[in-house]
């Protein structure tokens, strides 16, 4: 019952970024835009207009790469060669648009 009486709190969105399963960085949005060079991962994401993708890295796949933008809560981008996750966490619920598969 308490759920229903009580206002949820609502999380501010934010980009969390794992190397190894690590959290080496959290960027709270809206943020201004920039590059971040993963050096140790050769490896370049680009957070513009509150939306973060891979825009440059070396792995052979390239399927990081092809993600494109992600800008929800629930959202990720992986990347295995180079052991990195990048989310989008907070606003209190993960993407809820329905999928092809659900229908």
């Amino acid at each position: 019952w308490a759920v229903l009486f009580f206002p949820r709190v609502t999380q501010r969105l934010q980009v969390e970024i794992y190397c190894d399963n690590v959290l080496t960085q959290t960027i709270p949005l809206p943020a201004e835009d920039k590059l971040l060079e993963l050096s140790d991962r050769q490896m370049t994401l680009e957070l513009k207009d509150n939306r973060i993708r891979v825009s440059e890295t070396n792995c052979a796949d390239q399927s990081c790469l092809r993600m494109g933008f992600i800008e929800r809560a629930g959202q990720t981008i992986v990347c295995l060669p180079n052991r990195v996750v990048v989310q989008i966490t907070g606003n209190g619920e993960p993407d809820s648009q329905i999928d092809g598969i659900a229908g």
